[in-house]
């Protein structure tokens, strides 16, 4: 239900809200983390999606193919090349993840 609400405030453009959410969770998965960074992604600031990706990978979960599309679509936005390319290494050491379309795309895009 966490996630489904810090998803719905995102769509909405509250990031806040989305936040105060996340942060209320006592039980944070794969799903709400990746509902997160989606939310800085899409809303602002931009900066944050990267750091709460990064918290995430702290916190032991494996990054799927859709929450690194959507940092790497962070670091493009910033001009971060060389968290982009911290990624992009992370992404050629999953072999399963190297030929995802949607990861190929983010990276050539940024």
């Amino acid at each position: 239900m966490g996630s489904a609400l810090v998803d719905m405030y995102s769509k909405c453009g509250l990031v806040a809200s989305a936040q105060r959410v996340f942060d209320g969770m006592s039980d944070r998965n794969l799903v709400s983390w990746k509902a997160l960074i989606s939310c800085y992604e899409q809303n602002g600031p931009v900066t944050v999606a990267i750091y709460v990706f990064r918290g995430m990978m702290d916190g032991g979960l494996e990054a799927d193919e859709v929450t690194l599309a959507t940092v790497v679509s962070a670091c493009a936005s910033l001009y971060a090349i060389k968290e982009g390319r911290e990624i992009h290494t992370q992404i050629v050491k999953c072999d399963k993840l190297r030929d995802d379309l949607v990861i190929c795309n983010a990276l050539v895009d940024m």
